[in-house]
């Protein structure tokens, strides 16, 4: 973790270099949606071979632009984009998802629980009480509910082997840095079941396959993709 903790509190409501590249996020889907309707499809699959059922509530914490929600919501779950940047929620809410422009940690929160999903990618690393959010989380599902979560991989070989030169090394705006066996051991520290931990190597990552195979057999890629449960 970066020491002393930055105050951030207001940095994700203005205009940076996170909501700059969900703007061309957002222009890459107006052109052509047909990428994200297709991972929502495959998501609606997995959510259903995990017991979660079709029109639950849904939310999508650190989204930025909120494609995940839109598309959730189109095939018809009650879904919900969380992000501190307004004109991102806007935008959510201009698409036909529902949005909240702050964090899940606010004491107005709307949703108090009976959530079917949480994900959060690549947001827990910015938040300054991780434990603090994972509870939140913890409180907002259903008994039976999931927790998805995807962010930077601290235990990746390409991490390792940069150390402070890796590209998601990005102190104040990462604060939180996660090998994928102490991840794990957080979110049972909180009361989760981990259902799959799983790693993915990055495009920049090694070409030969064989290599690429290792590190994916090993946990070593360079993003920690990790489902959990809340227990019945």
């Amino acid at each position: 973790m970066i020491w002393p903790i930055p105050d951030l509190s207001n940095a994700y409501r203005e205009k940076n270099c996170f909501s700059d590249q969900g703007d061309g996020i957002a222009a890459d889907w107006l052109r052509d949606p047909s990428p994200w309707r297709q991972q929502a499809a495959d998501f609606q699959r997995d959510l259903r071979c995990n017991g979660i059922q079709d029109g639950e509530t849904l939310m999508d914490v650190g989204c930025s632009h909120g494609l995940g929600p839109i598309e959730w919501s189109r095939i018809g779950y009650d879904a919900w984009g969380i992000d501190p940047n307004g004109d991102a929620t806007s935008f959510i809410r201009a698409h036909g998802a529902q949005a909240w422009s702050g964090t899940v940690l606010d004491p107005d929160f709307p949703i108090l629980s009976g959530v079917g999903a949480i994900c959060s990618s690549h947001a827990l690393e910015h938040m300054p009480d991780p434990y603090a959010a994972l509870r939140k989380f913890w409180d907002l599902l259903r008994p039976g509910g999931l927790l998805i979560l995807a962010l930077p991989h601290w235990g990746s070989a390409k991490a390792q082997a940069e150390r402070q030169d890796w590209k998601w090394w990005a102190p104040p705006w990462h604060i939180h840095y996660f090998r994928h066996t102490r991840l794990a051991e957080f979110l049972k520290g909180v009361g989760f079941e981990v259902r799959s931990v799983a790693t993915i190597v990055s495009p920049d990552e090694e070409d030969e396959p064989l290599i690429r195979e290792r590190l994916i057999e090993n946990l070593a890629g360079e993003t920690v993709i990790i489902w959990a449960s809340k227990p019945h």
